[in-house]
């Protein structure tokens, strides 16, 4: 068969096979890649759970909600990646709720289609906020791929936008019963038994209904004598309206000696909501101080005639301060000096029998001094023991008087205490003894000094009446200046005041050794994070703990930067800082390119309030910064990979070079 040619063929052959050899073509020959999708997330805010109550401090978790828009479709990765929202940040604000947000920006990363994992957002609730719904500003930030679009498989294009959108979310205040102490008291404390008065009231939204308040002691040395000695009573008080307020009284009983000191307290209360549920409330601190610091019976040793030779009686007047009457009283005393004896006894008993509260009454006893006595004072224990009103037993405090032959007055210092250390403000407490043989009046304790170092904020201290064998703790606020040298120093304290004729005497001045502690810091600051690259910057993290004894506010923390390290920001502040606290600061620093390998010297001071309102500045503090090359903060990580990779291009480029060079000799040769 003869072949046809192609210009011969009929068009519908020739159509076919242009066809053919097209497709074939296209097989043989790979063409460009074209795709391409276009779209935004669409992103929502929810809070689940939105109610919280006045004086919370809680955590409020968030949802993100991402329901991603395709505008132009294409391959299910290029859609996955136009619908992400990433480098989300989410930013609370409290608008007009009564709300404090207690966390910044909450970096989220990532947030595909579909629902993000709950954002933790922490906050405290105003103790007085108000029931009610109130609209919380909701600020999220993100980045996201809008266009993919690829012409070649080599090139291609990705198009990213950043957005920020705001949303409100509703937070409901659900009213309660909120609690607060309004006043606290204790006393007066008669030989260690007093009535615990407490005014509690009730500032919240709600009724407490059925009531019962629970005092707990967190002090070893103040228990309640109605719960048998327990640290820890309660009460029913039944409802408590808001607004309204609840007296409670309970005994107490205070150990010897702990009557100086405040002891701290904690109360709670358990009561019925509207729903009929049992609640709990938030322990309330507190702390009570008694307001007296004296026995139920007050003694004086009258004046008497016992003299070195001579035996006689010596008498005392003993007052009933308390505001009930006693029974079955009788007074016991006991001569702790060899001595002094009662009858050849060194104790001896007087009964009185019932006893009116106020009343007082003198007890008298047959005394005698041994020989080789000489004047001075001889103490006496005196104790009573009786029946309260309510048929307990009780024994009062022992109160030590003096018995002394007509001598000359006397006094004594002793419990000698001082905290005190260069360069700051200390105390000098000690008790002040009337040694005899007469009763004071109007005494005053002088406060002098010829060191130029130590000084006294007040000169005197006014002690009041004393008789003889009683004491008066005391004491003066002393300023040690910063050139005073560690040790002990010696100063002087004389006493003036008036005999029972108001005639003014002044005592010979009584030594009394301070001593003087090392200047002690206020803080103590390590780093947590201070390493840093050449030419690198970032944050510099360090740990403040307040190493005084007291609470100290407004903290304000100063870095001073020396080359090679700047500051980007140099201050810092904490609030309040407790004694054995400790916190975090940060400051954003930067090293020059120049800076070795090595540690840098940072220095830092604070300028803070005392809990006597007084703002001071503190020493300066060093805190190392090191610098480490193999660290790669403040560095690009491009910059990091890009310098061994040119290394070796300017290596493989000289290896060429001379390869050739010697290729070209031996070819000219």
């Amino acid at each position: 068969m003869d072949r046809v040619p192609i210009y011969n063929m009929r068009p519908n052959n020739w159509i076919r096979t242009s066809l053919i050899l097209l497709i074939t073509i296209m097989l043989i020959i790979p063409a460009p890649v074209l795709a391409s999708a276009q779209g935004n997330p669409s992103i929502s805010v929810f809070l689940p759970e939105d109610r919280v109550s006045p004086g919370d401090e809680t955590t409020l978790s968030f949802s993100i909600l991402n329901a991603g828009e395709i505008s132009v479709g294409g391959g299910a990765s290029a859609e996955a990646r136009v619908t992400t929202a990433r480098d989300v940040k989410l930013t609370l604000f409290p608008g007009e709720a009564p709300i404090q947000v207690l966390t910044g920006t909450v970096p989220i990363g990532n947030v595909a289609e579909g629902e993000s994992d709950p954002v933790p957002v922490k906050i405290s609730v105003n103790e007085n906020a108000a029931p009610g719904t109130y609209s919380l500003p909701v600020e999220i930030e993100y980045v996201y791929t809008f266009i993919i679009a690829t012409g070649d498989v080599d090139s291609p294009g990705h198009y990213q936008r950043t957005k920020t959108v705001t949303q409100n979310v509703n937070l409901i205040v659900e009213p309660q019963p909120s609690f607060e102490i309004d006043q606290i008291t204790l006393g007066p404390v008669l030989d260690g038994y007093g009535p615990l008065d407490i005014v509690l009231s009730n500032d919240g939204s709600e009724t407490a209904t059925a009531a019962t308040i629970t005092l707990t002691s967190e002090s070893s040395q103040l228990t309640f004598s109605g719960a048998h000695g327990s640290q820890s009573v309660s009460a029913f008080v039944g409802d408590i309206p808001s607004g309204g307020s609840q007296s409670i009284q309970f005994e107490a009983q205070l150990a010897k000696g702990s009557m100086g000191i405040v002891h701290p307290v904690s109360l709670s209360i358990s009561y019925t909501d509207e729903f009929g549920e049992t609640q709990q409330s938030k322990s309330i601190k507190s702390g009570v101080s008694p307001v007296s610091d004296s026995g139920r019976f007050s003694v004086i040793s009258n004046p008497t005639n016992l003299s070195l030779d001579q035996a006689a009686d010596i008498s005392f007047t003993i007052n009933n301060d308390g505001e009930d009457a006693i029974f079955d009283a009788r007074v016991f005393i006991q001569s702790t000096d060899p001595k002094l004896s009662f009858g050849g006894s060194h104790t001896a008993e007087y009964v009185v029998g019932n006893w009116p509260s106020s009343a007082s009454k003198i007890v008298s006893f047959k005394s005698s001094l041994a020989e080789d006595s000489n004047v001075r004072p001889y103490p006496v224990i005196v104790e009573v023991i009786y029946k309260s009103s309510n048929n307990s037993d009780r024994t009062s405090y022992p109160v030590t008087v003096g018995v002394t032959p007509l001598g000359e007055q006397s006094f004594s210092i002793t419990d000698v205490s001082t905290k005190l250390s260069v360069g700051s403000e200390g105390d000098l407490s000690a008790t002040l003894v009337n040694d005899g043989p007469q009763s004071v009046e109007n005494a005053v304790i002088v406060f002098t000094s010829d060191l130029q170092t130590i000084s006294s904020l007040e000169e005197e201290y006014a002690v009041g009446s004393l008789s003889t064998g009683d004491s008066k703790s005391f004491k003066f606020s002393l300023d040690v200046s910063e050139s005073a040298d560690e040790g002990q120093r010696q100063i002087s304290l004389s006493i003036r005041y008036r005999d029972s004729d108001g005639k003014s005497h002044v005592s010979d001045p009584i030594d009394v050794i301070l001593t003087v502690s090392p200047e002690l810091d206020v803080f103590e600051v390590s780093p947590v994070s201070s390493t840093f690259s050449p030419g690198g910057n970032g944050l510099l993290v360090l740990q403040v703990t307040n190493v005084d004894d007291e609470t100290l506010t407004d903290i304000s923390a100063k870095v001073f930067p020396e080359s090679p390290i700047t500051a980007g920001d140099d201050t810092a502040f904490i609030p309040k800082l407790s004694a054995g606290e400790s916190t975090e600061i940060v400051f954003d620093i930067s090293l020059s390119p120049a800076a070795l390998d090595k540690i840098y010297p940072l220095d830092l001071d604070f300028q803070y309030d005392t809990n006597s309102g007084e703002t001071l500045l503190s020493d300066t503090y060093q805190v190392p910064v090191e610098v480490d090359s193999a660290t790669n903060g403040g560095q690009s990580a491009i910059s990091t990979f890009l310098l061994p990779v040119g290394i070796l291009i300017v290596i493989v480029a000289g290896g060429v070079y001379f390869y050739r060079r010697r290729q070209n000799s031996q070819v000219e040769k």
